[in-house]
């Protein structure tokens, strides 16, 4: 296909806006996941008392970013004179907080997202523009639209925590770095720092942006696209830039940030099992992100990146794109090897802006014509994947791993459940004025009580031995029982001996046991 500019630029400032469609009236359906109570109650504590005391093992600028709107509400402050105002007691301080705004729950969760979904809008424009830049109006509208339709984008572009903010970061630092080779001043090089050290402020995931940018400013010095002597006067200007951006971000105290680095894996719970495809090990798993990106992707979009190599290895625009896209790409899932975590997808989401801006090639005028056919027969499988997991964006898995029924049996945390379906938990049992008593075993940093669910907590022993009744069992527990069963060789794996008559939202399980 073949668009002018004016309506390339149209047509990804629609992408960018359905965008926030979709993560708007998604996120109005789920409820705060585990890490936003904490980012949330963190920010405010860095606005009202100007320390950054909480949680130091996440960057500052999405705290900030999810607090200041709440600044607009009259409600009752942390109790900043509470044993639990320490690191170690974060979760509990934070559930503290809303505890006091039971009433104001779900306003503080909407007005705490906001500024994430305009980032995940900035995400989705940013994508077309760099794709528009490197390959022409087209593939700046194809790149844009298979962005807006990601479910993994949604999922946690509509989130008040810090992974799309670090996606966004990194994705505009290389940007800039792309615009200032080409037209060098020492205002671009102070710009292009400044939005590296934003990168950092929001994931420390960001820093993999000074062996990025030390690799593309050495091809383009033997492209001679920029001299030696250009790279030299620039080095002032940009660590400037980015001096003056941490300082500002760590409320002049830029050093707080090796605290921070410090703090990473203190959280880490000691004999931790890690989980991947239904299997249980004992250490990281080092192809984990992989895995986690071939199961949890769609498959219309696989098909367009490999559909996109086809393509472009014999077009002129392959030296850009390669380099601007393939090496940061490559980059940040080669360190993923050596994640010590395995928690989530989440942890690779800064390398997806640069694959979308990578399979924006399908759409190039000038490809094929089968090509062409099937590059818009893939962008209508992209829309029908959105469609069909609104809005459980966070559950998807693709055709190829099962769908997302098959979530708990492959992978864990983040990747199915993190706490976010206790409004349609709430909504079961509204709707079914059941008289059984609901036993509940959730994963969440709230108490379920402040979106209405009438419980009680599922006995040990219980576990054992189910009890008559309705119980509802989160994914992440269901894997903690089965990590638990094969741990101590036990015959209580739920995901393995019980069929549970609904999934709710696609993370909470629900059984019934007969008399």
């Amino acid at each position: 296909m073949s668009i002018t500019a004016t309506r390339a630029r149209i047509g990804i400032a629609f992408c960018a806006f359905l965008f926030i469609l979709q993560a708007g009236f998604s996120a109005r359906q789920k409820s705060l996941t585990w890490d936003e109570p904490t980012f949330i109650v963190s920010g405010l504590s860095y606005l009202h008392t100007g320390e950054l005391t909480l949680n130091t093992e996440a960057p500052p600028l999405p705290q900030f970013l999810a607090a200041l709107p709440l600044l607009l509400l009259d409600l009752h402050p942390p109790d900043y004179a509470s044993d639990d105002f320490t690191p170690r007691t974060q979760v509990r301080f934070a559930r503290a907080f809303f505890t006091a705004n039971p009433d104001r729950v779900d306003v503080i969760a909407t007005l705490s997202r906001i500024p994430f979904w305009l980032a995940g809008a900035m995400i989705v424009w940013l994508i077309g523009s760099f794709a528009m830049r490197l390959m022409g109006p087209s593939a700046g509208v194809s790149s844009a639209i298979v962005a807006s339709l990601s479910p993994n984008l949604i999922a946690h572009g509509r989130l008040a925590t810090s992974d799309a903010l670090g996606a966004l970061g990194m994705l505009a630092a290389v940007y800039a770095i792309h615009i200032v080779v080409r037209h060098p001043h020492w205002k671009g090089w102070m710009g292009a720092g400044a939005l590296g050290a934003t990168a950092v402020l929001a994931k420390f995931t960001a820093l993999l942006l000074g062996p990025i940018t030390a690799i593309l400013l050495l091809v383009e010095v033997r492209r001679r696209t920029v001299s030696r002597r250009q790279l030299l006067h620039a080095v002032a200007p940009f660590l400037a830039g980015a001096l003056a951006v941490l300082t500002v971000g760590y409320l002049g105290e830029p050093w707080l940030i090796f605290k921070g680095l410090s703090r990473i894996y203190q959280n880490t719970t000691p004999g931790y099992q890690f989980y991947l495809l239904g299997q249980v090990y004992d250490h990281p798993v080092w192809y984990y992100y992989l895995a986690a990106a071939a199961i949890k992707t769609p498959l219309p979009t696989l098909v367009l990146l490999a559909t996109g190599v086809w393509i472009l290895r014999d077009r002129g625009e392959a030296r850009d794109v390669l380099l601007y896209c393939a090496v940061p790409f490559t980059i940040l899932m080669v360190v993923t090897a050596f994640d010590q975590a395995n928690l989530g997808l989440r942890r690779i989401l800064p390398a997806y802006p640069f694959a979308f801006v990578f399979l924006g090639v399908t759409g190039l005028a000038g490809a094929c014509r089968p090509c062409r056919h099937l590059h818009l027969a893939l962008l209508v499988g992209c829309a029908l994947v959105a469609v069909s997991i609104y809005p459980n964006h966070l559950t998807y898995f693709n055709v190829m791993a099962g769908g997302p029924s098959r979530g708990p049996y492959l992978m864990d945390d983040s990747n199915v459940d993190w706490g976010q379906n206790f409004p349609a938990l709430s909504a079961w049992q509204r709707t079914h004025h059941t008289h059984e008593p609901l036993k509940l075993f959730y994963f969440g940093t709230l108490p379920p009580e402040l979106y209405g669910i009438d419980h009680t907590p599922i006995p040990n022993d219980e576990i054992v031995s189910p009890q008559p009744g309705v119980y509802a069992v989160s994914a992440h527990q269901l894997v903690y029982i089965r990590k638990t069963a094969r741990l101590a060789g036990a015959d209580v794996d739920w995901l393995d001996r019980f069929e549970p008559f609904d999934r709710l939202g696609g993370s909470i399980y629900l059984y019934r046991f007969p008399q």
